[in-house]
This record gives structure tokens, sequence and C-alpha cells, in this order.
């Protein structure tokens, strides 16, 4: 039952829920994919496979309704769709032969093709190899400085943060662990599976605020749009955002009295409440000096996990 619920509840906070673009060049690829996958299934004169048919048919359909469905349908265009697209090449070659047999290429011109499909067999091992060796973690993407911030200063508690970088904090500090305080996210990529949606409304009151249904879903049983609602619920103590989010970083910087940054580059920003990092007699008081406040730019790379090196 809540399976049959959370599917016929849209989530278009989520962009790769979202249809890819028909007059779009990013999604080109695909939609050349899917005419080529008709056209070949309807001229093949290879045998057709029902099952084959029927989910191709069900991940066409999911990929045209949500582009992160996509990977599916290409992982079965390479198994079941490349045969029927060589019977529909052999097909075109037949009626070229039948109307003017085919020159063969020079002995010049089928070593430089040869010359051309090694090197790019090359490029593409060299490629792999490389990415097999290790993860990349691009820095300006993914708030390695930051999270690295709150582990050399001990910070924990309730986080709120991006929906993008969540798991990353989840991965960072939310296993239990006796040298570091716990931290808690207030929502993650996990989204309906993990949360209420009472829970998610009040994230995107936040993040998005009044957003039209195009770019946001709210239940009718929740109460009205109220960006600094999630700000009191279940008592955050740190907030991190990115740079480019402009929507909560206005809602924060009203309310500066209650909140304070206590560390800033060129893409992210963590907020801490001024009642813990501002109070002197707090045992969680942040000092001044010990605060980061600048652009320093985030580029270059690291290995997977990315995780922050823990102090002692």
């Amino acid at each position: 039952r809540w399976l049959l619920r959370a599917l016929g509840v849209p989530r278009p906070e989520v962009v790769e829920w979202n249809p890819p673009e028909l007059l779009s060049m990013i999604w080109l690829a695909w939609w050349c994919a899917l005419a080529l996958s008709v056209t070949a299934l309807v001229f093949t004169r290879r045998p057709r496979d029902l099952v084959h048919l029927a989910i191709l048919g069900l991940t066409a359909w999911q990929a045209c309704g949500h582009r992160r469905h996509i990977a599916f349908f290409a992982i079965l265009f390479g198994f079941w769709v490349t045969p029927h697209v060589d019977s529909l090449l052999q097909r075109w070659q037949e009626r070229r032969t039948d109307s003017a047999p085919p020159r063969p290429w020079p002995l010049p011109a089928r070593w430089a093709a040869l010359g051309v499909i090694l090197a790019a067999i090359g490029a593409m091992t060299c490629e792999l190899g490389h990415r097999l060796q290790w993860i990349r973690v691009r820095v300006d993407e993914y708030p390695v400085a930051a999270l690295q911030y709150m582990a050399d200063q001990q910070l924990g508690g309730n986080l709120i943060v991006g929906f993008n970088w969540a798991q990353y904090a989840l991965a960072a500090f939310g296993p239990p662990a006796p040298d570091r305080p716990p931290v808690k996210v207030a929502f993650d990529g996990r989204f309906r599976t993990c949360y209420p949606q009472q829970v998610l409304d009040m994230f995107f009151d936040f993040f998005l605020g009044d957003a039209p249904p195009a770019q946001r879903y709210r239940s009718p049983l929740s109460p009205p749009v109220d960006p600094t609602r999630i700000l009191e619920y279940k008592n955050p103590t740190l907030i991190l955002l990115s740079r480019a989010q402009e929507y909560p970083a206005k809602i924060l910087h009203s309310q500066r009295d209650r909140w304070t940054v206590l560390y800033q580059d060129s893409l992210a920003q963590l907020w801490g409440r001024r009642d813990i990092y501002d109070d002197p007699d707090h045992p969680d008081y942040l000092p001044p000096e010990a605060r980061i406040l600048g652009d320093a730019e985030q580029h270059g790379v690291v290995p997977w996990p990315a995780l922050p090196q823990m102090r002692n």
C-alpha cells in the first residue's frame, strides 16, 4: 500500500525524476536510441522475443517519464536491441548491393580506419583503467573542506544540509563513534522511504519556498508554507548550504539574530546557532579566531569517499 501511494505522488524537486526534454541537445542521444530501437524492432528479420519486447516497452515508458531510468533502457538496448539493429543494417546493405555493388576500400583507407579504431580503444582503456584505480570527487561540487572543518572543530548535533550533500554528510559523520559528536541530518536522498511528507514539506519550504507545482509538491495536510519552520523543528544546531542556494541564504540572513556563519569558502557556508557558538559559557562555544570566513576557491579532485580526517 505504501509503494502504491508513493508511486502516485510526484517528486518534481528531484531533477532526475523529471522527464527528458524533447527539444534539448543533452537528451538527443536518448531520443535517437529510442527511435533506432523502434525502427530496428519493426524492420528486423530476426525473431522477436515477447518478454524482451514487454520489458523494453516498460523501461522505455519509464525512461520517457523519468530521466533516471534511461540507464536501464540503455543496458537492455545493448543486450537485446543490437541484434535487431544488425539485421536492419544487413537489409540496408542488401538494398545497396542490389542497386550498386559496393566498392572495396583502398588498402591505405583500411589501415587508417583500423588505426583510428585501435587509438579509440586504447584511449578508452586508459581512461577506464584510471577510473578503476580511484573515483574522483570534485571539491568544487562537494563540500570536502567544509566537512573537514566540522571534523576539526568537533561540531555535531542536528544538521540541516542541502539535498545533494546530505548523504555525503551521513557517510562522514553518521555512524556513531566515541571520538566525535553524533550528527543527524534533517532530510536526505532516501526521500519518502525514510521521511514523512510533512518533513519533506518543511525541508523544501526552506530550500525552495512557495514554488509552483512544476518545481515542488506539498501535501494538502501540511500547514501553510513557512521557510523558518525547519529552523525550530527538532532544534537544529548547524546548517550547511551551497553558496549557489540563494533562497535559504536569504532566509538565514533574516535570522541573523539567531544564526551566525562559522565557515565559508567559495562553495559552501556553515551556519550555527548563536546561543551555542557565540556563548562563551556554552561548552560548544566557537571563538572567532577558530572560524574561517572567506572565499577560498575550491578546485581539484580527491579520492572517493573523500571523508574528513578525524582529529585524535
